[in-house]
């Protein structure tokens, strides 16, 4: 059998042209440029049509949007009317879908953001057997959709002077800033460990005590360790940081700490926010703000009464791409024998797969 994995890629500013052709190859996983729009067409050679995309048009924007495909060989487990991908050959095709989506911002010397269409994940049959099982198959699994992260910004409604309120640290809020702006991946680590840095006048290893004496003093009990400040500077800053291999064994892409990022983000806001001292090893905390609610490191949501709750952008079951469900692949375009990776389902679908639901829900 063989996976498709979907991802959509937009680049501002557009450029000339494009052609459909194989970006990127890693061992059995082949990335390609399977359909765009918003620029000038150049494939040579005759192309026969692809999966379709709906292609959402937001009001004031107008980037190219290219549909990348990555394609690899895979072992799935059947389990009556359901079917397992494993994660291994998923997060191969996600960290090519990564990388080609890099390749490609490169060529075209343009600011990309990738997302994940609805649906994002196809089998395709290449036997008779194969055929067969995706024809009985109702579900092919997916794990459960995680919150979003709060959006813990305390907003310019406030009648709050926040130039005086964080008055000795304009430095936490130009990197703040620019961790935002960067958005994603690992651009914005980057600047989220830049901050800390500078809060804390400390680098690399030297940050993990004095950053975890402050966040274990949150007043909502996020839960931040020590184990976990520490991954965030041996399993994402050095590896992201340091590209001569000797620290890790890899250089990490975005889809490697996309997950890790709204802790590392709320804890920024406490950091800028609540620290005493800026840029200074000191521990001490100062309730200048409250949030109102902390994310959990198990994924739970703690709020006061007061808070008012905002979610950012959803991401995909596997927290690998934001996913913009306003890029639709047309049902009616799938080839034969390929099966989408839906999350929506019948009453009746419902009932097959052994799901209580009430006698006159439709999902």
């Amino acid at each position: 059998m063989k996976l498709h994995r979907l991802a959509v890629t937009e680049l501002v500013p557009p450029p000339v042209g494009l052609r459909r052709c194989v970006l990127y190859v890693n061992g059995d996983t082949v990335v390609a440029i399977n359909n765009f729009e918003g620029c000038e067409d150049y494939t040579v050679f005759e192309h026969a049509p692809g999966l379709t995309m709906s292609w959402a048009r937001p009001a004031e924007s107008t980037p190219t949007r290219v549909m990348l495909e990555a394609s690899a060989p895979v072992d799935v487990e059947v389990d009556g009317l359901r079917i397992r991908v494993p994660r291994e050959t998923l997060a191969a095709a996600e960290a090519g879908l990564a990388q080609a989506a890099n390749l490609l911002s490169v060529i075209c010397q343009a600011k990309y953001d990738v997302y994940s269409p609805r649906p994002y994940l196809f089998l395709e049959a290449e036997t008779a057997q194969e055929v067969d099982q995706l024809e009985q198959c109702v579900k092919i699994e997916l794990p459960s959709f995680r919150p979003g992260p709060l959006r813990l910004a305390p907003g310019s409604h406030q009648q709050v002077n926040f130039q005086a309120l964080l008055d000795d640290r304009p430095a936490g809020i130009t990197l703040l800033g620019a961790a935002l702006a960067a958005g994603h991946g690992v651009a914005k680590l980057h600047e989220l460990m830049r901050l800390f840095e500078n809060a804390f006048a400390v680098a690399g290893h030297r940050l993990v005590d004095p950053l975890t004496d402050f966040l274990r003093t949150h007043p909502y009990r996020a839960g931040y360790t020590r184990g976990e400040v520490n991954s965030w500077v041996r399993e994402l800053r050095d590896p992201a940081t340091h590209a001569d291999l000797s620290r890790s064994k890899r250089i990490l892409l975005d889809p490697d700490v996309e997950p890790r990022l709204p802790r590392l983000e709320q804890a920024a806001y406490d950091v800028l926010f609540n620290k005493s001292r800026w840029h200074n090893v000191d521990t001490g905390r100062t309730a200048r703000w409250d949030f109102g609610g902390a994310l959990q490191q198990d994924g739970r949501i703690t709020l006061s009464e007061s808070a008012v709750m905002q979610m950012t952008d959803d991401w995909d079951h596997f927290q690998a791409f934001r996913l913009n469900a306003r890029y639709r692949v047309q049902a009616d375009t799938l080839p034969p024998g390929w099966k989408a990776a839906d999350w929506y389902f019948s009453t009746n679908q419902r009932r097959q797969l052994g799901e209580e639901v009430e006698d006159d829900e439709d999902i």
